[in-house]
């Protein structure tokens, strides 16, 4: 990539950034173009340049939210050195470390989806809803492996992931992340068999 191009680049993520700690603060329909753009040393038209509206900001923030969790997800599916309960478990507390480690863009998700075009939001909740039956398919692996609890997996996984969706709100900048996902792990943990701990091969590396 070539200086112009890195220069606009950082431009573009810039401008994303910005958008939304203004979408999180202030929430998407009371935040302008302008209020965007102010700090910038850019006018409307360098905007449009980048994007077609101040909408596709928002998308761009969402998306990018579902990218992130996604991925991960994929990366512990495919570890095959792990079980399936191992993998439910880093799953869920990668899931926490996400959400409180990006707290605007999850605000952002989590808040202003439904602003979207109807097609568009339409999208959001398929994907996160798959995102959770995934979620929810690998607690029910756990539980055949007599590692985690045999409980209903979409109502344990719901739980969990409201759990740390919920953060989003009431989590603060500054917070000591690290001792809070210790004690959201131990939490998750109550999903283990007695006896089933031993047959976990984990650790906690994002």
């Amino acid at each position: 990539m070539g200086n112009m191009a890195r220069e606009q680049a950082l431009q573009r993520e810039d401008i994303v950034a910005r958008a939304a700690q203004l979408f999180s603060e202030r929430g998407y329909a009371a935040t302008s173009l302008r209020d965007i753009m102010d700090g910038f040393d850019a006018t409307g038209p360098a905007f449009y340049y980048y994007f077609d509206s101040k909408g596709d900001i928002l998308v761009e923030i969402i998306d990018g939210a579902l990218d992130d969790a996604d991925e991960a997800l994929d990366r512990l599916i495919e570890d095959p050195e792990l079980t399936a309960a191992t993998r439910f478990l880093k799953a869920m507390v990668s899931h926490a470390n996400m959400v409180w480690g990006n707290l605007t863009a999850a605000r952002v998700l989590f808040v202003e989806n439904g602003i979207t075009s109807a097609k568009k939001s339409e999208n959001i909740r398929l994907r996160m809803q798959n995102y959770a039956k995934r979620l929810s398919a690998l607690y029910e692996e756990g539980a055949a492996e007599g590692v985690l609890v045999d409980h209903n997996p979409r109502m344990v996984t719901s739980l969990i992931i409201g759990m740390a969706n919920w953060g989003a709100f009431w989590v603060e900048d500054g917070t000591d992340r690290e001792a809070l996902l210790d004690l959201f792990e131990g939490l998750v943990h109550g999903a283990v068999r007695e006896g089933g701990a031993e047959l976990l091969n984990e650790s906690r590396d994002f």
